[in-house]
């Protein structure tokens, strides 16, 4: 048995079809304070970064849940355990403004 198949036509892009592309992704830029990060921790002169994002600990500090920073378009870093109270003390202020 032989089937005859039919060459699929590749269709081109048109200006309408191009015109129904999606939009740009929104950059995302926080609206609250930046976290503070230490560079090297064990070197009593550390020096401080800006940081990726407040941990889990220091927004409960702050009575902020991880959906409230969400809104408020914070960053939250999963993945550190660490409270420092610098940043701690900024989301505080940051919310009392």
């Amino acid at each position: 048995m032989s089937s005859k198949s039919k060459p699929k036509k590749d269709k081109q892009p048109t200006a309408s079809t191009e015109a129904q592309a999606k939009p740009k992704a929104k950059i995302h830029k926080p609206s609250g304070p930046v976290p503070i990060a230490r560079v090297n921790p064990h070197n009593s002169e550390a020096l401080s970064r800006a940081g990726r994002g407040f941990s889990l600990q220091e927004l409960k500090e702050a009575n902020i849940t991880p959906q409230v920073a969400k809104k408020l378009r914070l960053y939250v870093d999963k993945q550190r355990s660490t409270k420092k109270e610098k940043n701690v003390t900024a989301l505080k202020s940051w919310l009392s403004t």
